[in-house]
């Protein structure tokens, strides 16, 4: 059973107030920049108008925008030794535990079931700062080696992107198209890695990723990294709202780049979510853990071992 009072949190300050959702992931569903009122976090419609009933896709069922926690499977659904994931399971859909709260401070806790893991994270807003703060620890409680793949789905949305909106990440930084396109026979990059900032599009153009792509432009995925200890990237509205995120690039090197603009028509979205992921993560790409294991991406645990991992969010209005 949910209880709202004591499965939702808000920290908050005279400049900021982030909320977040303990009964689904830890999952933060505002982050509201005071003033002028602005939510960074992309907001979509609340789940895919195609409920599959497939426990695969729940994420995408479920799916409304928000930033979520990806761990121990990234991406795709997968089979790592006769176990089950769905998409990015499983952090995402288990309820966290608070074990510590304030008006600007929080703890929360979780164990997953389909491998052997616990997850600590302390998320902390600063005072009199549009500035969060998150920590997180991960602890291997089996008694054998386990691979997991780890990180953060922050996607931004209209509300924050507008037209103008440019994306700055290190200088030269490697980048990865997605070998297939993710919404045939449409995509934004050809299949061939580049880097930043510019990439082949798929018509044989220069594709110049600082430029946000339009609406109704093509979904695609690409991947950046590695980086080098911290990471970052920076979003800069024409109004000189920044936005910028820097992480530990020792436990997540790698940075998705997802492009979901309205052009998917049909099943899940049917031309509803315009969003743009920026996400941290360990390993690449998105197709699972299995593939992860295989290319040598995945994080390995030992059993007792712990990984530590940080990420700030700031913003500039």
């Amino acid at each position: 059973m949910e209880h709202p009072d004591r499965d939702r949190l808000v920290l908050a300050n005279a400049r900021a107030r982030v909320a977040i959702d303990a009964a689904h992931g830890a999952e933060i569903t505002e982050f509201l920049v005071l003033p002028p009122g602005l939510d960074i976090v992309a907001s979509g419609p609340r789940g895919s108008r195609t409920l599959s009933g497939d426990p695969d896709l729940a994420f995408i069922d479920r799916y409304h925008g928000g930033w979520q926690e990806v761990f121990p499977n990234g991406g795709a659904p997968s089979t790592w030794e006769g176990v089950r994931f769905g998409q990015h399971d499983e952090v995402w859909r288990r309820a966290w535990t608070i074990e510590h709260r304030t008006e600007s401070e929080a703890t929360l806790t979780v164990e997953t079931r389909l491998l052997p893991f616990g997850l600590r994270k302390e998320m902390r807003l600063v005072a009199g700062s549009p500035r969060l703060e998150v920590r997180e620890r991960v602890i291997a409680t089996g008694d054998r080696s386990y691979p997991a793949m780890w990180g953060q789905h922050l996607a931004y949305g209209p509300g924050f992107l507008v037209p103008g909106t440019r994306l700055t990440l290190p200088d030269g930084v490697q980048v990865r198209p997605h070998p297939e396109a993710i919404n045939p026979p449409r995509r934004l990059f050809a299949p061939e890695p580049g880097r930043y900032p510019i990439l082949r599009g798929w018509a044989g153009e220069s594709f110049d990723l600082r430029g946000l792509p339009p609406s109704g432009a093509a979904s695609d995925i690409a991947y950046a990294g590695p980086f080098d200890d911290p990471a970052w990237y920076q979003l800069t509205r024409p109004d000189g709202v920044e936005l910028r995120v820097e992480w530990g690039a020792r436990a997540l090197p790698y940075l998705w780049l997802w492009y979901e603009l309205g052009a998917t028509v049909g099943a899940p979205w049917y031309g509803t979510l315009f969003a743009v992921g920026l996400e941290p993560n360990s390993s690449r790409p998105t197709n699972g853990l299995a593939e992860a294991v295989a290319n040598g991406t995945a994080l390995r645990f030992e059993p007792g071992q712990t990984l530590e991992s940080w990420y700030t969010v700031d913003v500039r209005p």
